[in-house]
């Protein structure tokens, strides 16, 4: 759970929470906004890290998020400007055109992904560790409690390294993400109870290979946690399929899986946070209005990564098509040691 405090409001049915009632008149002494906007930060780095030792093994964009929605409930609630444009490591928000997903085209597409990742060699040993080597970029948006009304600034993060290495068992691993403490790296200890929601490469291995009893455990894996459940299961098949280096028999079945979730599309065109073009599998949560979309290569099939895109206008102002977290999978494999690198390069 989060370490942060609770947020004032209540959710609408768009997911977005109102921005409360500030009084008109502030009597913070001098000094003390500069204190808030200190503890707002350091709230964001404790959560972070603890995102990071809970589900350091999978790369999914939506932890990223939470510090976001977070530090404009805190920016609200305490009255205070928080850090804007002219930081170095924000950059523009990305806004793409918000295209039409194909329904139809599904089945197939997966189907051609399935086979093209039934082909792979996967074998890791006991004594070896996955690798997993991606640049990651999330929305950052930004109210100044000091205007009236609200100034809101969107922006996201300047695109930054993440390297994740992870024994067999989930036992022993290590993050090491650019901008984020300690730099030489977040040890993951694990006590190897994995289960779909943090999984180990050992725990992918005992799955059902059937797409329908897979589909089956991934649906009952989410009953009774609320909101939708077919975008439930799109989310946790998406998080067995990304910071992981899954079987080739369990990868075909996963994306069979995906393939009969009721409301799966295929968007023609998308973008890695790299710039590579590719096709992508995407699913629309109604109620907060955002897109996720596994991006793979049109011709090979390979997964480049996964973006978040925002279909409409959210109540904070954030506009239809903005990308609202963002991963790029530069490498995926196996190595000999923490801190080995696939091609040799010298450790960071």
């Amino acid at each position: 759970m989060s370490s942060l405090p609770p947020v004032p409001g209540r959710a609408d049915d768009s997911g977005a929470l109102p921005l409360p009632e500030v009084p008109a008149e502030r009597d913070l002494p001098p000094g003390h906004h500069l204190a808030h906007r200190e503890l707002l930060l350091e709230a964001i780095r404790a959560d972070r890290r603890a995102t990071a030792r809970r589900r350091g093994r999978r790369h999914l964009p939506r932890p990223f998020l939470l510090p976001v929605a977070a530090s404009v409930a805190l920016a609200v609630a305490v009255g205070l400007a928080v850090p804007g444009a002219d930081e170095p490591d924000l950059v523009p928000a990305t806004v793409v055109p918000v295209a039409e997903g194909d329904p139809s085209g599904a089945p197939a597409l997966l189907d051609d992904i399935a086979l093209a990742a039934a082909g792979d060699e996967v074998r890791v040993e006991p004594d070896q560790f996955v690798y997993v080597e991606s640049l990651v970029s999330s929305l950052q948006v930004v109210v100044d409690t000091d205007t009236s009304p609200y100034t809101t600034q969107i922006h996201s993060d300047r695109p930054r390294l993440r390297q994740v290495w992870t024994s067999p068992d989930g036992r022993r691993g290590l993050l090491v993400e650019e901008g984020e403490e300690p730099a030489e790296g977040l040890p993951l200890e694990g006590t190897g109870d994995a289960d779909l929601q943090d999984p180990s490469h050992d725990f992918l291995t005992t799955l059902p290979t059937d797409p329908e009893a897979l589909l089956e455990m991934v649906y009952a894996d989410g009953r009774g946690a609320g909101g939708n459940a077919d975008q439930r299961a799109f989310s946790t098949i998406g998080g067995l399929l990304a910071e992981t280096l899954p079987p080739p028999d369990l990868g075909a079945a996963l994306y069979r899986a995906a393939a009969r979730i009721p409301g799966v599309v295929v968007v023609e065109e998308a973008e890695d946070l790299t710039g590579r073009a590719g096709v992508a599998v995407a699913r629309t949560d109604e109620a907060s209005g955002e897109r996720v979309e596994w991006i793979f290569d049109p011709a090979s099939f390979a997964y480049l990564g996964e973006r978040t895109v925002q279909t409409r206008e959210t109540r904070e102002g954030v506009p239809a098509g903005t990308v609202t977290s963002s991963v790029a999978v530069l490498s995926r494999t196996v190595v000999e040691d923490l801190r080995a690198l696939p091609d040799e390069r010298a450790p960071r």
